[in-house]
């Protein structure tokens, strides 16, 4: 809806409203909305840390291994 004024008044009214309802939404749906999002990324990375330092000292072990069977089997 489109509304035409010819007051500066009404105009810098209308743009206030503006602002006020794109801030309503952005802090009552996109923020919250966001923030969720932010805390289960988090929370994935938290749970997967262990596996990638487990992970990582299995790539380390093998490395120093070589091609030698018996430290091979010694890596878990």
């Amino acid at each position: 809806m489109v509304i035409f004024a010819r007051s500066p008044m009404a105009i810098v009214i209308s743009g206030l409203v503006t602002i006020a309802v794109a801030a309503f939404v952005y802090f009552v749906i996109v923020k919250p909305s966001s923030d969720s999002a932010n805390n289960t990324a988090r929370q994935a990375i938290q749970q997967a840390q262990p596996s990638i330092r487990h992970a990582q000292s299995l790539q380390d072990c093998v490395a120093k291994a070589g091609t030698d069977p018996s430290k091979l089997a010694a890596c878990h």
